[in-house]
């Protein structure tokens, strides 16, 4: 089976940036059923990513990109038959009628979004251009039976290989790796005190110019102050009043708890880092809510991320905030532990901080679990059965 893979590939080396997050494992999990595996060699896929912002520019290419990628896929499949085009695609990158006439050729296309209960505005005006969206949330498949677009609900999934099991002392401690924001810093605010909580990755230590330090505030044009308007005019409009609300709220909070944990922030530049947390953490938390002015503080709205696959992979003991995604994952008390507010959060850590059986255990079943039904590979062998392609088979 030949599938073109098209997920943040470009035609130069791409080192900079979250690109390695998808693309190796998205491979690793193809070449793994047997597949052989190739990527567009005339196409930049990133630039889009990276010039997202700039509406012009995505106007005036988005379409020939698009163009392009249908010459490279004629090309590719005159010389050795595509059987399948796998893409995980924004609605910055194509067109819908350039994807469209890809999908057209005959060959099955298959776009992965995962961030679909956040950003479904960032895929929908693509969702009916392909054979079949792959749909990882169950609150989006919703979205998608609205919408009337071909979905499979297909969780996630994590790679043995980038998130081996490493057996270390384990320090007393609660750890939380993932960049910062209002709705995190929210929830560890109210924890912090009564855990020895320790946190990792972007936005937790002050910058370099100093977190939260007062500053005078800098002009602003005219356009900027029409600009701020304009969003906070569209906010109501799509939300209605209370959206603004919860947005000033979220924005209060924010400057109130900026640079507050800079006391508990871990070094994570090391490419290791996440992994060795993981190891030697006697809890290893996730945290699943999400900043959107649809919903206060309070009430956050959640959705399983990529850390709930990853972390026990990698053989954390592992305390996550749970989700209707999580009964498809784990066995809740057996392979993970959750909690919904902030003081189920500390007394779940705090069983577990009193409890190295408890702990080996979570370690060990979720782990297995996750080896045994959370790999790429098995998730690709569960979207073949669906298309009614058969891989071959692995020596």
């Amino acid at each position: 089976m030949r599938v073109l893979l098209c997920s943040f590939s470009r035609p130069f080396p791409q080192s900079d940036g979250p690109w390695p997050l998808w693309t190796p494992p998205f491979r690793e999990g193809l070449e793994a059923c047997g597949c052989e595996v190739v990527e567009p060699k005339t196409v930049d896929l990133i630039e889009p990513f990276l010039r997202r912002a700039d509406t012009d520019w995505i106007l005036r290419n988005r379409s020939a990109l698009a163009g392009r990628l249908l010459d490279e896929v004629r090309r590719l499949h005159r010389e050795k038959p595509l059987d399948l085009i796998f893409t995980y695609f924004w609605e910055f990158q194509v067109d819908a009628a350039g994807m469209r006439a890809i999908t057209d050729l005959g060959i099955p296309t298959v776009n992965f979004f995962c961030d679909n209960v956040r950003e479904f505005s960032s895929v929908e005006p693509l969702v009916r251009s392909f054979t079949l969206n792959w749909v990882p949330e169950v609150g989006a498949l919703p979205l998608y039976r609205r919408a009337g677009a071909p979905h499979v609900h297909l969780p996630m999934s994590a790679s043995p290989s980038r998130f081996p099991f490493e057996e270390r002392p384990e320090k007393r401690r609660v750890v939380f790796i993932g960049s910062a924001d209002v709705v995190r810093r929210h929830l560890l605010d109210q924890v912090r005190d009564r855990l020895p909580l320790r946190v990792g990755g972007e936005g937790w230590a002050p910058a370099a110019t100093g977190e939260g330090a007062p500053s005078g505030a800098p002009r602003r044009s005219f356009a900027d102050l029409a600009g701020t308007l304009a969003s906070h005019a569209a906010r109501v409009l799509r939300h209605g009043p209370r959206a603004e609300w919860n947005h000033f709220e979220q924005k209060r909070v924010e400057l109130r708890l900026a640079g507050r944990f800079a006391d508990l922030a871990l070094d994570t530049r090391k490419s290791s880092a996440m992994l060795e947390a993981f190891w030697d953490s006697a809890v290893t938390l996730g945290i699943n809510r999400f900043p959107t002015p649809e919903a206060p503080l309070e009430r956050p709205r959640c959705y399983s991320r990529l850390r709930d696959l990853e972390a026990p992979m990698a053989g954390a003991a592992y305390l996550t905030e749970r989700t209707e995604d999580l009964p498809h994952l784990f066995e809740e008390g057996k392979e993970v532990l959750a909690y919904r507010t902030a003081d189920e959060l500390v007394a779940q850590a705090e069983r577990m901080l009193e409890d190295p059986a408890l702990r080996r255990r979570l370690r060990r079943e979720g782990r297995r679990r996750a080896l045994a039904e959370h790999t790429w590979e098995r998730r690709f062998r569960d979207l073949f059965r669906h298309l009614g392609l058969k891989p071959p088979r692995v020596p």
